[in-house]
């Protein structure tokens, strides 16, 4: 499909471009967008054109209603994501363990601190003094990331929105001990949160998941009933059978499930696809150029 094609489509609701052409110009990049005033799903892959992500700000005016944005293969100097007025979740996913420049954390912190309600940042490398910025995002209901800085793990707490927490990897080599008390401060401060999910290399035993029940018990004492949303752990290790025993005999209570099969989501993490959410406007491009 060519670029131009893009410009006569006025009712198009979710658009998904997987690969786009490095000849491509700027200005027909974003001249393709002039119409798409009802856009409110854009995913792009770009590919070996990484660096078009630089005009992803231009597109803000294009796409007033704009609430859902997903960015694969994005350029690592992008400093700046524009201002989309109605933007509700944003998913940035790199190919590998990249760097992004702090200054796209600062302007995210600027323009969405009170309205992003889901982030995912994906094979990114997030130093310390970056996750003080994200932990500004006061509206985030999901933190989806995999690679969270272990010494900022108790800036989560600051997050009281928090419904959905995802963190896939834990730093190998440190203190466990010291890594899992931070991680159940967390979920005692973080009364909203529903959903947590731990990867593969996170150390998972049935201590860890009675620890849990007890943070949670605590919890809804302090709260009085309210919790009748029980809290769901999503387990993705490898577990040996006789742990899994121990796991699936543990007495959780009514406010706590544990998922082995690290298959479970809830209505943040779930990642539709395109006839799941816009059966009727979704035009999906496999290669743009």
């Amino acid at each position: 499909m060519q670029p131009r094609q893009l410009q006569d489509i006025n009712n198009l609701e979710s658009l998904y471009i997987h690969g786009i052409d490095v000849k491509l110009s700027s200005l027909d990049f974003v001249q393709a967008f002039s119409s798409m005033q009802q856009l409110r799903t854009l995913s792009l892959y770009f590919g070996s054109a990484y660096s078009r992500a630089q005009q992803v700000p231009d597109l803000a005016t294009h796409c007033p209603l704009l609430e859902h944005l997903t960015l694969y293969m994005f350029n690592a100097n992008l400093v700046d994501l524009g201002d989309f007025v109605n933007l509700k979740s944003l998913h940035l996913i790199a190919r590998r363990n990249l760097a992004i420049e702090t200054s796209l954390y600062r302007s995210l912190t600027t323009k969405y601190a009170n309205r992003l309600q889901l982030l995912e940042i994906k094979n990114v490398k997030i130093e310390h003094h970056q996750a003080n910025y994200i932990v500004r995002l006061k509206a985030l209901r999901a933190l989806l990331c995999d690679r969270w800085p272990i010494v900022a793990w108790p800036l989560l707490s600051q997050l009281t929105e928090l419904e959905c927490l995802q963190l896939k990897e834990h730093v190998a080599g440190g203190n466990e001990s010291a890594s899992t008390d931070v991680l159940l401060n967390v979920i005692a401060d973080l009364t909203k949160l529903r959903h947590l999910k731990l990867g593969k290399q996170w150390p998972i035993d049935d201590t860890l998941v009675s620890a849990v029940r007890e943070v949670l018990c605590r919890r809804t004492g302090a709260k009085s009933g309210e919790e009748h949303i029980p809290f769901v752990l999503t387990l993705s290790s490898d577990l040996a059978p006789e742990l899994e025993n121990k796991l699936s005999v543990l007495r959780l209570g009514y406010f706590l499930r544990v998922d082995l099969s690290g298959s479970t989501t809830c209505q943040h993490c779930k990642l539709d696809g395109p006839d799941d959410v816009y059966p009727k406007q979704v035009l999906g491009i496999t290669c743009w150029d």
